[in-house]
């Protein structure tokens, strides 16, 4: 029996958001408005990437952080403003599909996402954005959250509350699809999908 070591991503630990959280924690308005401008542009785009609605992606990105605020008492500084963050948004956007009844109550994460990957070359980014659209929905919110929002594998167990194992599965099975379907794009191949 041959023992395969596990890839293991280091979390950095991120001393500002730290300091942050224990100033919005003791009502410091300067903290929490510091917080919303390093973490709205990104949560919005979380959140639009999914639901395609702008407006609607402002209120429920305004939603996110006035429950932070409302709620500062019980943030915990020792654990991730960022997964957290990501994960009420991904709660957000199961709400609102769930609202407009577009989800089996069998499957709630089942989401119609949409993608769209930095690259200047729009031909690429389609073709990334249909490939990406045709994985099944766990594999699309943990490739997402992986290679489009750079969450580690932890943040991503935490957002999702699956497994960090699970995790690791969903995206491994996802770049192979990938990988398949994007083989005439050799660049994109190198760019993004060898580092799993």
């Amino acid at each position: 029996m041959q023992f395969t070591p596990v890839r293991m991503r280091i979390i950095k630990y991120d001393s500002e958001d730290h300091k942050l959280i224990i100033g919005i924690k003791n009502s410091d308005p300067a903290a929490y408005k510091q917080l919303y401008y390093k973490y709205s542009d990104p949560i919005f785009g979380f959140i639009y990437k999914n639901i395609r609605e702008q407006e609607l992606s402002r209120d429920l990105t305004q939603t996110i952080f006035m429950k932070l605020w409302e709620n500062r008492s019980r943030l915990d500084s020792e654990k991730s403003i960022k997964s957290y963050l990501y994960k009420a948004a991904n709660n957000r956007i199961i709400d609102h599909y769930r609202a407009k009844k577009t989800l089996t109550t069998s499957d709630p994460a089942e989401l119609e996402q949409g993608y769209e990957f930095n690259y200047d070359n729009s031909f690429l980014k389609d073709e990334i954005h249909k490939a990406v659209n045709t994985l099944p929905q766990m594999q699309k919110n943990v490739f997402s959250l992986s290679r489009f929002e750079e969450l580690s594998y932890r943040e991503i167990s935490e957002t999702l509350n699956i497994s960090e194992r699970t995790v690791e599965t969903h995206l491994r099975r996802a770049v192979i699809k990938l990988r398949e379907l994007l083989s005439h794009l050799k660049i994109i191949l190198f760019l993004f999908l060898i580092n799993v």
